[in-house]
């Protein structure tokens, strides 16, 4: 039987959900909040609880280097997924609970036969050409396959 960490725990029951917390710290690191210090955060989240909670949830299409995807973003104050990325988006659907948000990217995907996004694949792919410099041909990284 496998030991299982907390990380790899959480990211096998909360999956892309989890990733996108790990990204959302990220921007909260960048923008020097700490809870844990006192500083805290415009959007109320300390945990990720209170980002799996938030009723903010969207399901929407988005068009990366000419072919359309799927994704899972949160439409907070000071923070999505898109404004991050800076990917525009077509909101598909909205104000969804956390605890249903992959169900609904799953049946979206049914409808629309679009693949999902693979988001953090996504994001660090960004922030690779941002801190290495480097340039060349964005790679779209979804579940079916991948393209250039």
């Amino acid at each position: 039987m496998k030991n299982y960490g907390k990380k790899e725990l959480m990211t096998t029951k909360y999956g892309l959900v989890y990733e996108l917390y790990g990204i959302y710290v990220d921007w909260q690191i960048d923008h020097d909040i700490f809870p844990q210090l006192g500083v805290r955060d415009p959007n109320g989240i300390e945990k990720f609880e209170d980002f799996y909670a938030k009723c903010s949830w969207q399901v929407a299409k988005v068009r990366v280097a000419g072919a359309e995807r799927l994704l899972v973003d949160i439409d907070l104050a000071y923070f999505s997924y898109c404004g991050r990325t800076g990917l525009k988006k077509t909101v598909l659907e909205d104000k969804i609970a956390g605890g249903e948000i992959l169900k609904r990217l799953a049946d979206w995907s049914k409808i629309t036969g679009l693949a999902p996004l693979e988001q953090l694949k996504y994001y660090l792919n960004l922030v690779a050409v941002e801190t290495y410099g480097k340039s060349g041909q964005i790679v779209i990284v979804c579940n079916d396959k991948s393209t250039q």
